[in-house]
């Protein structure tokens, strides 16, 4: 029997796809992508001359590119150099520098293959489908014994 998933992986799932809005973010071991505001062409152009910038200071950053498609920060750095919240850090550092910390990010944008919240929600939905449609089987089962059950027309 497969395991189940903790409570606090659930409680988080739930968080990500019915909380406030959050970055999101991927890490492998040596390439992070960390997702950007809704920024204009200018404003884009300026925060990644300032992400650029700033990782020039940090001797284990091999490269930053600044993707306008898929609204993703890619850092490459050494293995094991910095954690996600020190590289989101650096992201945000840059997004102030240029005055654009407090923009939104995108509602409409297509979802990235590493964003989590997608498989959250269908996970979610499918629990609550699972869920009800056991209630349904169980209060049938005690229908049939009774009487018939014509729940399904």
């Amino acid at each position: 029997m497969p395991d189940r998933p903790s409570l606090a992986s659930v409680l988080e799932a739930v968080r990500e796809s019915f909380g406030p809005r959050q970055r999101r973010t991927w890490m492998g071991q040596t390439r992070a992508h960390v997702e950007l505001r809704d920024l204009s062409g200018d404003e884009l152009e300026r925060f990644a001359s300032a992400l650029r910038q700033a990782a020039e200071h940090r001797a284990q950053v091999k490269w930053v590119e600044v993707n306008p498609h898929t609204r993703r920060a890619v850092i490459e750095i050494e293995r094991g150099a910095y954690t996600l919240g020190e590289l989101v850090e650096l992201v945000e550092a840059a997004e102030k520098s240029v005055g654009v910390d407090k923009a939104a990010f995108s509602e409409t944008a297509a979802e990235h293959p590493a964003d989590a919240e997608p498989l959250h929600r269908v996970g979610l939905f499918t629990v609550k489908i699972v869920t009800h449609y056991r209630e349904v089987y169980q209060h049938c089962a005690v229908i049939f014994v009774t009487v018939d059950c014509d729940i399904f027309n």
